[in-house]
């Protein structure tokens, strides 16, 4: 008989395999019980405390005999509370100084049948095992222990563990290379140290990996119920862990044969990774109504060709509206005709903040936008920094092809640390664009300086003539008044603007006042009343403002009539020199001296001064930008290379890791394609050859900045650098003239060039010289040493060896599906069985709909049954993780 325990395949379970009922002799009667007649009370007691300790799968393992009624009423009750008991024996034989087995049987095991081969063990089977008083005798073999143990794994599917090894009546208390021969018919032990594991090695009986494969685990064996999930060694529960998606026989010897996956002894190895908790697709076509519940870890979809794997990864890119890297637009013309016009894709994610996480559903109407509920977010924004890898059919392949792709996997394997420092270039790349901004508008200011000056200097060589006539002296009273005017309206004029600006300024820190007062009002914590005291004291600095505002206002009302006042002044005291004005002007004009001619003048230079002594200031603050902008220059530069060394650092670090199935190594500025076109579009119209485009960009260590420095050094350091024509070098010298392109031109900076080598029968080979499937598989590794990211791959055996999939993609599975959520459709057995899928998803498609059959882990029949039955080599790769860990599944 088998249990399904999850939804969303193999999860950590708590279990114990060494209970006593209360009907042995060490077990200790709860105070007033009998157990003639209260067998219901006893059993929920018992059940009480196994729903308390968590304990799911639990084996009751009494001396010699199966006490079935007990049993069997524990079993009916826990069943409703999916906790599931087996029936098992404590097996007391009389063997060195009394050794004791626990034998597990299947969960519908015949009773009867148990107790009576039991005592068939025995030399006088006639002969009651278990005494009035709950005691028991020892069991005298008729044969040799190794041949019953045989004979009990030939008649039974059952479990045969060590209990307490280093008590009396356990195993180590025979001779150390006998200990080590029955170990090999075990499938797990209790406790023992590591000292007990090499003594157990130095026989020779067992290969030295013997226990990479055979459990040691933790039970309880307690002696009253409160003793049950409770008991502790050196400070710690005695419990187990098992990682199973079903309960059964084989689902245990399973897990107790993979101990590195599947069993942890104490406590369950919690993972706090992103994840996809599940998909729903209420389609109106081919997934019409298709719902997966994923694993944390390891999940593969399985089935025939065209039953819907393809499609129901293609439909969670859509959803999550994730990059898709070839064929964009017949993939997305794909999803719409699986899911169908009007169909809706449902996506359930978890993102983990240390011990704690946030759940979000994300939801797409085909057609329609990605709507993440409750949040203004697109998917890339809420995954932020670790944003889910899909990689749909063929697109493995085409990304083992594009140096950005393989840069941007490298930065993510290496984390924060080059995060923070690329973030610091962008921002000081932001800050020399801002310069070139500022700096591009100073210049435009100053453009006619030299025409205004030259104007000016005309203008006083004509207002000297004038002085030489006398004109000077009769306009002198009209000059001053001009001159005077002028000061008197850019005063007044700057004075309202300042007056203005503070009114404004004086509205502003009110709003923000009364924004921060309203938020103290709504405090969460314990200390919440202090904020409400801060509001009462910003009401107060509220006042205050108010105040101040209606204060300055009325003052300000009041200069702003009295100034009114004086201007009125003026154009009346102005009146009254007219006359006077005109009769000198009238006398000058009869000596055709041209008074109005000097009038002109004198209003031009009025106008001019001011402009020229602000042109002064412009000049200063040009040199003052050119001075930072060489700074940020050189900054961008140091900056670019602590990128580089960290990169370098972290990669040879992660060579270590890769444990030599990839070299990976980078060149300093060296990936050129992108930096390339970026520097032919920006000389597109220049007449500049690409020739020459080839020769510039293609210099070792040259970037944007570089150029500019050899373009301001001339011609002879160009032609010495980049091999130029004199042609070419006048073409790029007449080009770069404007400040502009110049400017974007020192923005320009190649990425560094990752170099990836792949072990190729003992020798490391370029990804350049690779074959479309070694390329694929230097990625893959590249891609699997991706924590803490989500990875979806539509068949990533494509193109793959075999070999390779069962020797090093299985392995690496197996080593990282613990560390990140991992989506795989494949047709290649190898992937789900020996790289332990958690869940298996087994698909088929009839009358034009998808529909998921099953679901669950290879400790599941059924799963076994269509691995083996739909998958290519599916019994081949059965029949490699028996030799692995020799369990027949």
């Amino acid at each position: 008989m088998e249990f399904t325990l999850f939804k969303n395949g193999a999860n950590w379970v708590k279990a114990d395999f060494h209970l006593h009922s209360p009907y042995v002799h060490s077990f200790t009667l709860p105070n007033g019980i009998n157990l003639d007649n209260e067998l219901n009370r006893l059993v929920d007691l018992y059940l009480n405390k196994l729903i308390e300790k968590e304990i799911r799968i639990a084996a009751i393992t009494d001396y010699q005999q199966v006490r079935k009624e007990f049993l069997k009423k524990l079993q009916t009750k826990a069943r409703e509370k999916e906790i599931y008991i087996l029936p098992g024996i404590e097996l007391s034989i009389n063997y060195g100084k009394g050794l004791h087995i626990l034998i597990i049987f299947e969960y519908d095991q015949d009773i009867n049948g148990i107790n009576d081969y039991i005592k068939s063990l025995d030399q006088k089977p006639h002969e009651a095992l278990i005494n009035d008083d709950r005691s028991h005798r020892d069991i005298n073999l008729q044969r040799d222990l190794k041949i019953i143990l045989e004979q009990i794994k030939s008649n039974f599917n059952c479990l045969i563990i060590y209990p307490h090894p280093n008590n009396k009546n356990g195993i180590n208390s025979i001779q150390p290379k006998e200990y080590a021969e029955l170990l090999k018919f075990a499938d797990a032990i209790e406790f023992i140290d590591e000292n007990d594991k090499n003594k157990l090695i130095s026989t020779g009986s067992l290969e030295k990996s013997f226990f990479d494969n055979f459990a040691i685990i933790e039970n309880t064996d307690p002696k009253s119920i409160d003793e049950i999930g409770s008991k502790q060694r050196n400070g710690k529960i005695r419990t187990t862990y098992l990682k199973l998606s079903s309960v059964s026989i084989n689902a245990i010897k399973l897990a107790l044969h993979d101990p590195a996956l599947r069993v942890s002894a104490h406590e369950k190895r919690d993972k706090k990774n992103d994840r996809i908790i599940s998909v729903k697709i209420n389609g109106t076509s081919f997934l019409k109504n298709v719902s997966l519940d994923f694993n944390q870890d390891l999940n593969t979809l399985i089935g025939g060709r065209g039953v819907g794997k393809s499609a129901i990864l293609e439909a969670i890119r859509y959803c999550l509206n994730l990059p898709v890297y070839t064929d964009e637009e017949y993939r997305e013309h794909f999803v719409k005709s699986v899911v169908g016009s009007g169909g809706t894709i449902e996506i359930e994610i978890e993102r983990f903040f240390g011990e704690t996480s946030i759940k979000d559903k994300i939801k797409r109407v085909i057609g329609q936008l990605t709507v993440v509920e409750g949040k203004n977010l697109s998917p890339e924004e809420l995954f932020a920094d670790k944003i889910p890898l899909i990689l749909g059919q063929k697109e493995l392949y085409a990304l083992s092809l594009k140096e950005d792709f393989q840069l941007l996997l490298i930065d993510n394997l290496i984390g924060e640390a080059i995060k923070k420092e690329d973030l610091e270039l962008k921002k000081l790349i932001t800050t020399l664009e801002e310069n070139s901004r500022e700096l591009s508008l100073e210049k435009k200011k100053i453009q006619k300086k030299d025409e205004y000056e030259q104007e000016l200097k005309t203008i006083n060589e004509h207002i000297k003539i004038f002085q030489n006539l006398g004109v000077a002296d009769k306009m002198a009273k009209h000059t001053a008044l001009i001159q005077d005017e002028k000061i008197l309206i850019n005063a007044i004029d700057e004075i309202r603007k300042k007056i203005n600006e503070l009114k404004q300024s004086l509205e502003n820190t009110i709003q923000e006042i009364e924004k921060h007062n309203k938020l103290l009002q709504y405090g969460n914590s314990v200390e919440k009343n202090i904020l409400l005291e801060s509001s009462n004291e910003f009401l107060g600095i509220k006042e205050y403002f108010k105040n101040l505002k209606k204060d300055f206002e009325n003052q300000t009302e009041n200069y702003e009539q009295k100034i009114n006042a004086l201007q009125k002044k003026w154009q009346e005291q102005k009146k009254k020199y007219e006359i006077e004005i005109n009769t000198i002007k009238q006398e000058l004009s009869e000596k055709r001296l041209e008074p109005d001619k000097y009038e002109s003048l004198i209003k031009r230079k009025t106008q001019l001064e001011p402009i020229l002594n602000e042109y002064s200031k412009i000049t200063q603050k040009i040199k003052d930008l050119e001075t930072k902008r060489n700074e940020l220059k050189n900054k961008i530069k140091e900056q670019r290379h602590n990128l580089f060394n960290i990169r370098k650092a972290k990669l040879d670090e992660l060579n270590k890791k890769l444990n030599n199935r990839l070299k990976i190594d980078i060149e300093y500025l060296n990936s050129k394609e992108k930096f390339k076109e970026q520097f032919s579009e920006l000389v597109r119209g220049s007449g500049i050859s690409r020739d020459a485009i080839n020769s510039i960009t293609e210099k070792e260590a040259i970037d944007g900045i570089e150029i500019s420095k050899y373009i301001s050094l001339g011609e002879q350091k160009l032609k010495e650098k980049f091999g130029l024509t004199d042609t070419m070098v006048q073409r790029l010298l007449e080009w770069f003239k404007d400040d502009e392109r110049l400017f974007k031109l020192e923005t320009l900076l190649p990425d560094d060039k990752i170099l990836i080598k792949l072990k190729v029968e003992d020798t490391d080979k370029e990804l350049s010289t690779l074959s479309a499937g070694q390329k694929a598989t230097a990625l893959l590794i590249l891609l699997f040493a991706q924590e803490n990211r989500i990875l979806v791959i539509d068949q990533p055996e494509e193109d793959l060896d075999n070999r390779f999939i069962y020797e090093d993609v299985v392995k690496i599975l197996r080593e990282i599906k613990n560390n990140r959520q991992i989506i795989l459709v494949t047709h290649n057995a190898n992937i789900p069985v020996l790289g332990d899928a958690e869940q298996v998803f087994v698909l088929e498609a009839s009358n034009n709909e998808c529909s998921i059959i099953d679901t669950g882990s290879i400790d599941k029949t059924f799963i076994v049954q269509s691995i083996k039955s739909i998958m290519e080599g599916g019994e081949e790769a059965f029949i490699r993780r028996i030799e692995k860990y020799g369990v027949k599944i």
